[in-house]
């Protein structure tokens, strides 16, 4: 796991946009005129940026998806790839708040090769974790993001076995830059479990 709780993590970003936008003591109390504010420039500049927002994505923008994309980051220097050179790095955000980190590990019988999306829901699953709420993932030869590193087939599939469509996927981009897709728009049409229930 990433080891960092969502509530503190949002308090502490709060903080800094507060900050940015102004005030100077360490104890405010923000009226939620000015929380929608801040929201509102928040997405402006995400989309001057470029950048795509989730539908009804703006809070879980504001306290998850940086955080998530920078644990990824991190998971990505531990990955295992000496035939492809190939880095990626996955974050996993469960309901219960807590973050699980995956890498690709290769394998030189190339099949047992394991994803760094599926090494994550492995982590998350084996944990008791059920439900989640979104994933980052990076990638790029030798540990350099140079694009973005969207989840294989493979991976959309393990992920729609706990995740509905609107489950967000932070794909990294850039050291500061990331687009947010759902899985349905990833995987359309998908086969799940409400398949073989019905």
């Amino acid at each position: 796991m990433c080891g960092v709780n969502r509530q503190t993590f949002s308090e502490k970003l709060f903080t800094q946009y507060a900050r940015g936008a102004g005030f100077k003591k360490t104890e405010v109390i923000v009226s939620s005129f000015v929380l929608l504010a801040l929201c509102a420039a928040f997405i402006d500049k995400k989309l001057r940026a470029g950048i795509k927002l989730a539908p009804g994505g703006v809070l879980f923008l504001l306290t998850d998806a940086d955080k998530l994309a920078e644990c990824a980051r991190g998971a990505m220097r531990n990955a295992y790839a000496p035939y492809s050179g190939y880095c990626v790095g996955a974050a996993l955000l469960g309901k219960s708040g807590r973050i699980y980190t995956g890498c690709n590990i290769e394998n030189a019988a190339y099949s047992p090769s394991v994803c760094a999306e599926r090494a994550a829901v492995a982590c998350a699953v084996s944990a008791g974790e059920r439900e989640f709420e979104a994933l980052a993932v990076c990638g790029g030869k030798g540990g350099v993001i140079a694009g973005p590193c969207p989840p294989c087939g493979v991976c959309r599939q393990t992920l729609r076995e706990f995740c509905s469509d609107d489950f967000k996927v932070i794909v990294v981009d850039g050291h500061d830059s990331y687009g947010v897709l759902t899985l349905g728009e990833l995987l359309p049409h998908s086969f799940g479990r409400g398949n073989i229930e019905a």
